[in-house]
């Protein structure tokens, strides 16, 4: 989701060094203007406690609600500007 042309947070450095950023709590930044629904997703992958990150199943019915949503919307956006 924050990534831009392939590249990401962490491009360029070796495994120990990403290691040690993630444990340290470094993510890459949210790009300005994400829907809060799609970052509250992945921020809750990030937690540092496994059992408290969603499961795939939930991630992809939230994915899949937001999906419906965006296009629905974009389609009576797109209906108004007629």
């Amino acid at each position: 989701m924050g990534t831009y042309k392939w590249e990401t947070p962490f491009s360029g450095l070796n495994d120990y060094t990403i290691a040690i950023r993630i444990f340290r709590g470094d993510r890459e930044e949210i790009i300005p203007g994400t829907p809060q629904e799609y970052v509250d997703i992945y921020k809750n992958c990030w937690s540092p406690e496994p059992e408290k990150r969603p499961k795939l199943n939930d991630i992809l019915s939230n994915l899949d609600r937001l999906s419906a949503e965006t296009s629905f919307l974009y389609q009576m956006n797109k209906c108004q500007m007629l």
